[in-house]
């Protein structure tokens, strides 16, 4: 899938990737407030469901085009976050 990517324009997608996450965790910590985990949480959750959904889609043997891979791996990591956030509400109530 990244076969025609130097490591240059990985690494450089990569930095952008993390800003533009940055910026959706700061938001969503203002959106959840204490049911989240701060800036920096919610941007290790999202980047991590971002490449958890990019793996998930190479694992199942799956190639779509760049704009619905995108879209993929961005569900994934807003569904992580959603589900890191129903765990912790969970684990807080008992």
């Amino acid at each position: 899938m990244y076969g025609g990517m130097t490591i240059q324009m990985l690494m450089l997608v990569a930095a952008l990737g993390l800003m533009a996450g940055f910026i959706v965790g700061h938001a969503m910590d203002g959106v959840m407030g204490d049911q989240g985990f701060g800036p920096f949480g919610n941007t290790l959750v999202l980047a991590s469901g971002f490449v958890l959904g990019v793996s998930g889609l190479e694992r199942w043997g799956l190639s779509p085009r760049i704009d619905s891979l995108t879209a993929y791996s961005i569900a994934a990591a807003f569904f992580l976050l959603f589900l890191t956030v129903v765990f912790k509400r969970f684990v807080l109530r008992v």
